[in-house]
Formats: structure tokens, sequence, C-alpha cells
């Protein structure tokens, strides 16, 4: 069983916060200074923070890429979820013909 440990860098506090924030100072370099597509930016930034999580809190890496993938896949079905009925509703409306309604109510009542 893994028990995580709770300051890696020893008795150093600011040092564990600063491993912790790596995996998120990756992701908004790659976004904001690299300009990378945000999909790719996201898979590269959870790639390291699984190899932090290796390195640093000392995780099994077999346990680390479990929680990977079981986490990919849980946003990935959520987002899918609602894509999904995003696009039920959507195509729901412009059959009836309401989303002509619909759109004409939004730009009546957004603009004010």
């Amino acid at each position: 069983m893994f028990n995580q440990i709770l300051e890696p860098a020893g008795q150093s506090l600011a040092l564990t916060i600063l491993a912790a924030l790596v995996p998120l100072i990756v992701l908004l370099f790659l976004l904001a200074v690299v300009r990378m597509t945000a999909w790719l930016a996201t898979i590269i930034a959870s790639l390291v923070t699984v190899i932090v999580g290796v390195l640093v809190w000392k995780a099994p890496a077999a346990l680390a890429l479990k929680a990977y993938l079981y986490g990919s896949l849980q946003g990935l079905w959520t987002i899918d979820w609602i894509v999904l009925w995003g696009l039920v509703i959507f195509n729901t409306l412009v059959l009836t013909g309401d989303f002509d309604h619909f759109k004409n109510w939004m730009i009546n009542h957004a603009t004010r």
C-alpha cells in the first residue's frame, strides 16, 4: 500500500509547494508562452504531473499510471456526455424550429 509523503522536500514547506506547482507552471508556460493548443498542453502537463508524483512524492509508477488513466477516462466521459446532450438539445431545437426563437430572444435580451 502506498503512503503519501506529505513533505517530500524535508522540512521545507516552500520547496514542497514549488514541487506541487511545477505541473501548473508547465501548463501555463505551454499555453501562454509557447502558445500551444490547449489539448496538447494539457496532455503534456498531465504527464509532467505523473513524473513529479513518481520522482518527488515517490508514488509507485504503476499506481500513478493507473490513476492517470482512470482520471483521463473519467474526464473524457464527462466531457463527451455534456457534448452529446448539448448536440441533442441543439438538434431538437433546430428540428422543431425553436432555435430561431431562442436565437432572436438571445439577440434581443443579451445586447441591452
